[in-house]
């Protein structure tokens, strides 16, 4: 028979127990609400420390669909969207762009000014609280290409990062052993010089 234990401190009632956990359940709850409410689909463009750079093209500068863009301007077939079919087929630029999304943030033409814009390439990092981006949009009613990019001044790399960590390194190893070189040479020139009996 096992020998039996007491339990020390007082015991909770249940109506405390459950309140408590009530209590829990609602700051958590709040918590998950708050971050919901916040829409972070637009975060990127938040808390610019400097300007966007900006820039208007008759081709695309991203590489992803010049090809394509060059093809349609010159008449030439393109591969059909995997999702409606396959093949190739000559387009319209209207056809092409027809299953592209609009920048919400970023819905202006940088040329003519309208707001019927179509994103086709879009990319953004963030590293160490530090952020970059890139978005290109072809304008529905002039077929202008537009470039917006932006990076923090500070912005760098875990690869940025991890080259300068290492060139500090480098140096200050390089310092150190230059130090000691430099007192090894103090060292032996102020040892005394035996001086050969004539």
């Amino acid at each position: 028979m096992a020998p039996k234990t007491k339990k020390s401190g007082k015991k909770k009632s249940a109506k405390s127990a459950s309140a408590a956990s009530a209590g829990k359940d609602v700051v958590v709850a709040e918590k998950e609400d708050e971050a919901e409410k916040k829409d972070m689909t637009h975060a990127y463009a938040e808390d610019l420390k400097t300007d966007i750079y900006t820039d208007v093209n008759a081709n695309p500068k991203a590489l992803v669909h010049s090809a394509e863009w060059r093809k349609i301007m010159n008449g030439d077939p393109v591969e059909i969207n995997p999702s409606v079919g396959h093949g190739l087929k000559i387009m319209t630029v209207d056809e092409w762009i027809s299953r592209w999304k609009a920048n919400e943030r970023f819905p202006d033409c940088l040329s003519c000014g309208s707001t019927n814009t179509k994103e086709h390439h879009f990319s953004q990092t963030w590293c160490r609280g530090k952020k970059k981006f890139e978005s290109e949009t072809i304008c529905c009613e002039c077929h202008m290409w537009n470039w917006r990019s932006y990076a923090d001044p500070d912005f760098l790399t875990p690869e940025e990062y991890d080259k300068l960590k290492w060139e500090k390194m480098v140096a200050e190893h390089a310092r150190q052993l230059g130090d000691a070189r430099l007192e090894d040479g103090e060292a032996t020139s102020a040892q005394p010089r035996e001086v050969a009996a004539a």
